[in-house]
């Protein structure tokens, strides 16, 4: 994260010598040592406002996040409607679970103040992951209105606003444009391919990847996007190497450990005893009070899908991809980290308060969605708190979507995934956190059998109506024909990404890992020695 450049303050040499000094470690990585430096200045110096701010990226950068929120909390103590400190701010909270605290600050920086274009579109961007497409649509024409000539960055952001919303034919549109002016734009061929993938050339973008440095983000684009176009095309050869060439470019930009994985779904298992005795084996019946609908499925599985089949409901407001219950177990556990898990935290569950958590959670869905009656929550995290979901929580419903193994896993493996799933571009990897995911599922709805409702992708597709209906049931909502349709919600989705906004597939789309059999041998063998695919597909 870059240092921001902040306002002068009183001639003090030494104190601005030693900003200077945490800019460098900044620059160079070195984390830790900008966080020390900037806890020391900090303490001889805690009247100054740009002291504050640098402790903040600094705390920021070493992956202490809730230190992070405190320090920029202390700058804008000092001054209250800075603009660099506000976005600070909103990224903190947004990080920490706090979603309504950081459209707060966001909502300020935008109607409040005379945005330059960086800051702008960094507003623009985050009122897009929280779904506020509309406001963020109106930033980017205030922008546009005060500039004299046209933003490539500018059109990017636009084009991304009108994807979130759904409005797929201006997005393209302008990504086009881009295209066509500059075809070595790879972000916007990527884009382009993901909404209209036949309007791309990857025979063009081959030639495009012969220049590409590895393991650059140029070269993960264009290689995915020319996937896409292939893809489309019907040349599932070039599309299977172009989708290897993207992989194996981002697995380059991770440092991930599968082996890390297995002490955290080990605490986790150990853990389940506590949890489950002390929480209800039925679900409460729905208060006054909102109630959450959580929706867990790995991406691709098909959970987005019934989210928005549950928000057809009058009274059910899509939260997405929610970081609210995770941030809480965090704050109340005392954990410190970018993390969403960690057997650290994990071994402080027997201490947490549980009935705290789930009251705080509900405070923080309240502060979101004032006066909602149903929240749909399809947080990253939530399935490895499913445990702890069910004990905070009394009231809530967990709605647990699987899809077939393959299917799920190339879903996995093709999409253009962020840091979220780093597991995902390597094919071993992949399974092994597949693997490790659906006992860990197995075990917690055995744990909690009426907690806990099962909903196959395939027989949702199969027969939508008698499943959604078996859905809203379980969710104590009212059903009628018609809301089985996810294409009919057109509500705004809280927190997400493009993909929750993407129709229905088709039959021949659900089972397109099929195209890719050569690519998928080590993934089908994985899978096959695990007992869940037959050896010959």
């Amino acid at each position: 994260m870059n240092a921001p450049e902040f306002l002068q303050d009183s001639p003090d040499a030494l104190t601005d010598r030693a900003l200077r000094r945490v800019q460098e470690y900044l620059a160079r990585g070195l984390h830790d040592a900008a966080e020390a430096a900037a806890v020391a200045q900090a303490k001889r110096t805690p009247h100054r406002f740009d002291v504050w701010l640098v402790a903040s990226f600094a705390h920021g950068a070493a992956g202490h996040v809730r230190a992070a929120e405190f320090a920029v909390g202390r700058a804008l103590a000092i001054r209250p409607a800075h603009p660099s400190a506000m976005l600070q701010h909103a990224r903190l909270s947004l990080a920490n679970g706090r979603t309504a605290a950081a459209l707060a600050s966001l909502g300020a920086l935008a109607e409040e103040h005379v945005l330059d274009h960086d800051l702008g579109l960094r507003v623009i961007e985050m009122l897009n992951r929280l779904g506020e497409c509309e406001r963020a649509q109106a930033l980017v024409l205030n922008l546009q209105g005060r500039s004299d000539e046209e933003s490539v960055p500018l059109m990017l952001a636009q084009a991304e606003t009108f994807a979130q919303s759904g409005d797929w034919d201006n997005a393209a549109s302008i990504y086009a444009e881009l295209v066509k002016t500059q075809p070595r734009m790879a972000y916007a061929q990527l884009g382009l391919a993901k909404l209209q993938p036949d309007r791309v050339d990857g025979r063009l973008l081959e030639q495009y990847l012969t220049q590409a440095q590895a393991g650059t983000d140029t070269e993960v684009w264009l290689a995915h996007a020319a996937y896409r176009a292939f893809e489309a095309a019907g040349d599932f050869a070039s599309a299977s190497r172009m989708l290897t060439r993207a992989l194996v470019s981002r697995r380059r930009q991770y440092q991930y450990s599968a082996a890390a994985d297995g002490p955290v779904f080990e605490a986790l298992r150990q853990s389940l005893p506590m949890l489950a005795t002390s929480a209800r084996e039925s679900p409460a019946e729905a208060g006054d009070d909102v109630t959450p609908l959580f929706v867990m499925g790995l991406p691709g599985s098909g959970a987005a899908l019934i989210e928005r089949v549950l928000g057809n409901h009058p009274q059910v407001c899509n939260g997405g991809e929610l970081p609210e219950f995770a941030g809480v177990v965090r704050e109340i556990g005392g954990f410190d980290g970018q993390s969403l898990i960690n057997t650290s935290l994990i071994e402080r569950f027997d201490h947490i308060d549980w009935d705290t958590v789930g009251n705080r959670y509900r405070e923080r869905l309240r502060a979101r969605y004032p006066g909602a009656r149903y929240v749909t929550d399809c947080g990253n995290a939530n399935p490895l708190y499913a445990a702890a979901i069910l004990r905070a929580l009394p009231e809530a419903r967990v709605i647990h979507v699987l899809c077939e193994p393959m299917q799920q896993c190339f879903e996995l493996l093709r999409e253009h995934a962020d840091e979220a799933c780093p597991y995902s571009n390597d094919q071993a990897e992949l399974v092994a956190h597949y693997l490790a995911m659906a006992d860990w599922m197995r075990q917690v709805e055995s744990a909690f059998p009426k907690r806990v409702q099962s909903v196959r992708y395939e027989q949702w597709r199969a027969v939508p109506g008698l499943v959604s209906r078996a859905v809203f049931r379980f969710c104590d909502l009212s059903f009628e024909p018609g809301w089985e349709d996810p294409e009919r919600n057109r509500k705004p989705i809280g927190f997400g990404n493009l993909s929750r906004r993407q129709p229905v597939p088709s039959a021949a789309q659900s089972e397109n890992w099929r195209n890719h059999r050569e690519l998928l041998q080590p993934m089908h063998g994985l899978l096959a020695n695990a007992g869940l695919v037959p050896r010959e597909s």
